[in-house]
């Protein structure tokens, strides 16, 4: 038996990861942060002596056109795998905005790798990130840019710097910078609060692949300024500074795409504004989660007041996610170079 996970993620910033995002914006202005958060979706693989893929709520035996995980039979049938059962063990909600479906994406090629005797220790997570990305985006699974595979990969609270001087990155087309302080992310921990409308998003249809123009070019540098200036006032344990730029960037992406909010989220930010707590949507917004940022005894506050509003939401939840300081996790413990 094999069992692998990865974490879910909030972010800040996000669209500016789509290459035609940071391929527009010059002299590498393109920044995106997101934390990795302790939700996680597992896949635990048994040997059997057919393919079976299930989870608590279904059971597949054959790819299908009405198939819940078809993802996982695309990966099946790429690495030429003719028996085994996959059982898909998540706490993040489908179509929630944290990033599930990369964290599935991830969780199942690297299973896979391991189901095929592939060499983990040989493999960069460089390329498993880009094999992930591409998986996700070109088999009609969703639209992503690259910081959701990022946070699969690694966990942590991170800055991405997109772009900029390629040619001089190595291999990679980003510049990472993480908060390594453990009591750091102990202490952000503590005052992360999220909070499930109990919707779930629509599905994140292919955006429209162009250059962006002069005028939204200037825009986009506005809200990278900003998950740049997020992330640093984190790392500085600044926790009113951060709450700020939240706000101030979810105003700012409201005005962007004016249907970026559901009802319900924008009650949520109501709440949290009116306590002076930046708050903001998930992934590309409308339902799934809110996420807010302050002082412990700020967000204590707000815990209880969103907790009267979401108790009267079917599957509304509030409650503090960990920092996930890891990405993968293999039950072998098998490292990557």
């Amino acid at each position: 038996m094999i069992t692998v996970s990865c974490p879910g993620r909030v972010d800040i910033g996000n669209s500016i990861d789509y290459p035609n995002y940071f391929l527009s914006i010059p002299n590498g202005e393109s920044y995106t942060s997101n934390i990795a958060i302790g939700l996680r979706t597992k896949i635990r693989y048994s040997p059997s002596k057919t393919i079976v893929v299930k989870s608590i709520e279904i059971t597949e035996t054959s790819l299908t056109d009405n198939s819940r995980f078809k993802i996982i039979w695309y990966f099946i049938n790429y690495f030429g795998i003719k028996s085994g059962e996959f059982e898909v063990i998540s706490n993040i909600p489908r179509s929630s905005g944290l990033g599930g479906s990369s964290a599935i994406i991830t969780s199942m090629l690297i299973l896979c790798l391991l189901i095929t005797k592939k060499k983990l220790h040989e493999i960069s997570l460089q390329k498993i990130v880009l094999f992930s990305h591409l998986f996700e985006n070109w088999l009609g699974i969703g639209t992503t840019g690259f910081q959701d595979q990022m946070s699969s990969v690694y966990g942590g609270c991170a800055l991405y710097q997109w772009g900029g001087d390629f040619f001089n990155l190595s291999n990679n087309i980003h510049k990472r910078e993480v908060i390594s302080n453990n009591e750091t992310s102990k202490k952000i921990s503590k005052r992360l609060l999220l909070a499930y409308t109990g919707e779930p998003h629509p599905p994140n249809v292919k955006k429209e692949i162009k250059y962006l123009n002069k005028d939204t070019q200037e825009v986009w540098k506005k809200v990278s300024l900003l998950a740049k200036n997020f992330f640093h006032s984190l790392k500085k344990e600044n926790w009113e500074e951060a709450s700020r730029i939240l706000k101030k960037e979810n105003e700012l992406r409201s005005t962007i795409n004016k249907n970026v909010l559901s009802n319900k989220t924008r009650e949520l930010i109501k709440i949290a504004n009116k306590n002076n707590i930046g708050c903001r949507f998930v992934g590309h917004g409308h339902g799934g989660y809110a996420w807010a940022i302050s002082t412990k005894e700020k967000i204590r506050t707000l815990k209880n007041q969103w907790n009267k509003t979401v108790t009267l939401w079917d599957e509304g939840d509030v409650f503090f996610p960990r920092v996930a300081n890891e990405g993968i996790k293999i039950n072998d413990k098998r490292k990557f170079k």
